[in-house]
């Protein structure tokens, strides 16, 4: 069978990510790419001998020659490229979160749907080996009917005063953490769950007010860097997350998962190497390991790599007309993107009551 041909759109975290990954597949050849800073796209391309570079993502979903897109713009420019690029019949990989809002989801997944291609968003916690194993153990039922889900993700990289003013710091553009992290947690919330979400409360805060911008003075950040989450699921399991990115002694990220006769957890720890894993199970016979099964390796190489490479992988395979179990689709993309609109109309409707004040 030929090599599937694929153009990579977005060279931020396409270079540093799904470029490496792609190339370590086999059956597929990364014929072309393209950047809004084209100058920079051609040295990419000839340092990784990759022939062709577009200079408009309008003219590489036309092109008849790829078969297959990755898409790896902010989210504010992905309903332009992924509906044009369904529509042209490829078949398409797309960065979470799946659009700025619900109303680019839904318009991605009729694209997608109607066109018949593949549509995968990349969900790829889902495929970090502690994460998989949880889900495998709740599935085969280890630690009885589960009760709560409960998330930590605070991490201090946002709270460096050199960060600097992007897209990411503007909600209008798909910005901030609730996006970010938020739909890689509600995503495997619900995998690992088995439910969708029923009904959901938030608080955001905006921790770092300003950025700087190397164009001019400071700009406002305009988007939440901290967003505590409580949500209950269809079947009454109650889910919670803190996360951030502004903490500047958080050190990772932590999900326990509490059934009716056993505890899991799981810890990856700043730096976020691979032996900075912890997982364990817990029940009535004490605590111990919880067995995993590694990815391919990346000795040394950026640990977003392999599990990004095992979407990559069955996004392929499916774009080939194979039957993929755990590939999460563009209906996932747009389930996650319904959940999020929820949070977000909580939070602007400011959902707590107040606590009565009482005389001394």
């Amino acid at each position: 069978m030929a090599d599937l041909r694929l153009c990579v759109v977005g060279l931020g975290y396409g270079a540093q990510v799904h470029v490496p990954a792609f190339r370590s597949l086999p059956g597929v050849a990364i014929a072309a790419v393209v950047s809004a800073h084209p100058a920079k796209a051609r040295e990419f391309a000839q340092a990784q001998g990759i022939p062709r570079v577009f200079e408009h993502w309008q003219e590489a979903v036309a092109d008849s020659s790829i078969d297959v897109v990755s898409v790896a713009v902010p989210p504010y420019l992905q309903r332009d490229v992924v509906c044009a690029a369904t529509a042209a019949r490829k078949h398409v990989l797309c960065e979470k979160p799946f659009g700025k809002n619900l109303a680019d989801a839904r318009a991605m997944w009729e694209s997608a749907t109607k066109a018949e291609v593949v549509g995968a968003v990349n969900f790829q916690l889902r495929m970090e080996p502690g994460i998989s194993a949880m889900q495998r153990e709740v599935a085969d039922g280890t630690i009885g009917r589960i009760r709560r889900i409960a998330v930590s993700w605070l991490t201090g990289g946002g709270s460096r005063p050199g960060v600097g003013w992007s897209w990411r710091h503007d909600a209008v553009c798909g910005g901030g953490v609730l996006g970010a992290f938020g739909s890689h947690v509600i995503d495997y919330m619900e995998w690992i769950g088995a439910a969708r979400f029923l009904s959901v409360q938030a608080r955001v805060d905006t921790l770092a007010a300003y950025r700087p911008d190397a164009s001019g003075p400071p700009q406002a950040v305009a988007a939440e860097d901290s967003c505590d989450f409580l949500g209950c699921l269809e079947n009454e399991v109650i889910c919670s997350f803190a996360i951030s990115n502004c903490y500047r002694f958080g050190d990772g990220h932590r999900i326990e998962i509490f059934g009716d006769c056993g505890r899991l957890l799981f810890e990856h720890r700043f730096p976020f190497a691979e032996d900075c894993v912890t997982t364990q199970i817990q029940d009535a016979t004490g605590r111990r390991p919880l067995p995993l099964t590694r990815l391919a390796g990346f000795a040394g190489m950026d640990t977003r790599i392999p599990p990004f490479r095992e979407i990559a992988r069955r996004f392929l395979n499916a774009a080939r007309g194979e039957t993929v179990p755990d590939l999460p689709g563009f209906d996932r993309g747009l389930s996650v993107q319904a959940v999020l609109e929820a949070t977000r109309t909580a939070i602007q409707q400011s959902l707590a009551a107040p606590v009565p004040r009482m005389k001394p």
